[in-house]
């Protein structure tokens, strides 16, 4: 922890609206989408930007934050593997596969950070 208890590990102000947009788009198209498409949020990547929307928002320890940091680098490879063979099937919604691409990236983006 960082003087006065502060959490050094907590993105600064633009990754935190960043991963607030992400997350707000979709669950936006997660719920907009055919009938049970929601069941996706469980999916990996989705979690994943819970994970980093919980970090940028949620008060948390810098140990929590550490764990959580890995978490988010160690499945980062599975949003590679999302843009080297993407499943855009049920993306009907408009600009979804664009937001499809943008979110994968992003989700690499983001513990690039941490780690960097």
């Amino acid at each position: 922890d960082g003087k006065n208890g502060e959490n050094v590990l907590r993105p600064p102000a633009l990754i935190r609206i960043i991963s607030a947009i992400f997350f707000g788009l979709q669950c936006v198209y997660k719920y907009a989408g055919y009938p049970g498409k929601w069941l996706s949020m469980l999916l990996p990547c989705n979690v994943l930007w819970f994970l980093h929307t919980a970090l940028a928002f949620f008060p948390m320890s810098s140990n929590a934050s550490h764990v959580i940091i890995q978490l988010c680098v160690a499945y980062s490879g599975l949003a590679i593997v999302a843009l080297a063979v993407p499943d855009t099937d049920d993306c009907v919604l408009p600009f979804e596969k664009v937001f499809f691409y943008t979110h994968h990236t992003m989700l690499l983006v983001l513990p690039a950070y941490h780690v960097g």
